[in-house]
């Protein structure tokens, strides 16, 4: 496996959303990456991969040098370049969290052999005992994500049994995902909860609930992102009065690349190929 291949992310997960679109856009570039950051108009930051934590020592350096004004978070479904000899957390991994806002680790069973199941992770290591450590240390900053899989969590008894095993293990976060662009795979979490929500497109696709000091967000997809879904007549008004210039977007929102690259949005290999077309003058 070459390089590239090998630092993008070390699990083959079925609902990954970037199966099909952009890959590596070569080695990270640290500097680049630090000044697009700091010079974006944004003020939430979030890394994310593939794998970020593949490069942990990058990472690291990364946040260091983000501008203090700005929040930062990490996704990650806790890779072993976490380690230590010892198998344990590493003190980068330590003084990592130290500097973040927030940490998203992804995490999809009701235990270890579970999740790495789902995730085809390469590595076998315990995935569960670094939560554990990681949701006592930082109980604020530490939240876990479940995604709803089908043949994996796809029935209310196996995302109940997964957040009770999260909580007893002292995470006090927990978002719960709907997947996108995977309608074979796809698991309405209306349906398994037996609860009704307006149109997550109209209204909203976050709902947060509370569960003594346990929270949850559930994130539902919309039929922009998933197929099998159809629109509903407040979407259509919506998309109307977006048309119409009645619906403004005052957030700011950018995507930096490996190479230091920024975009107002994400970009496809579709949109990867029409630009090489263009560069080549065809």
């Amino acid at each position: 496996m070459d390089e590239k291949k090998k630092k993008k992310c070390d699990n083959n997960c079925s609902f990954c959303i970037e199966k099909n679109g952009m890959h590596s856009l070569g080695e990270t570039d640290s500097e680049k990456i630090i000044s697009s950051i700091n010079s974006a108009d944004v003020t939430d930051i979030l890394l994310l991969g593939g794998e970020p934590l593949l490069e942990l020592p990058k990472v690291v350096n990364i946040v260091e040098n983000i501008d203090p004004n700005k929040k930062v978070y990490l996704t990650t479904s806790l890779p072993n370049t976490v380690l230590n000899d010892d198998n344990d957390m590493s003190m980068n991994m330590l003084y990592l969290m130290d500097m973040l806002d927030g940490l998203n680790i992804s995490f999809h069973g009701g235990n270890d052999e579970e999740n790495i199941n789902t995730l085809q992770a390469s590595s076998k290591h315990s995935r569960l005992k670094l939560i554990n450590r990681l949701a006592n240390l930082y109980p604020d900053k530490v939240r876990v994500c479940i995604n709803l899989v089908k043949g994996h969590i796809d029935n209310e008894y196996k995302l109940l049994d997964v957040i009770d095993m999260l909580y007893k293990n002292g995470v006090r976060k927990i978002k719960v995902n709907e997947l996108q662009h995977t309608p074979e795979l796809y698991v309405s979490i209306e349906k398994i909860l037996n609860r009704k929500w307006k149109s997550p497109y109209a209204y909203g696709c976050q709902t947060i609930a509370y569960e003594g000091d346990l929270e949850i967000t559930y994130k539902r997809s919309c039929f922009i992102v998933e197929p099998s879904l159809n629109p509903s007549i407040a979407d259509f008004i919506k998309i109307i009065i977006k048309k119409l210039g009645f619906v403004k977007n005052n957030g700011k929102f950018c995507v930096c690349y490996e190479n230091g690259m920024v975009s107002n949005q994400w970009i496809t290999r579709v949109d990867k190929n029409k630009k090489e077309m263009k560069l080549n003058g065809k």
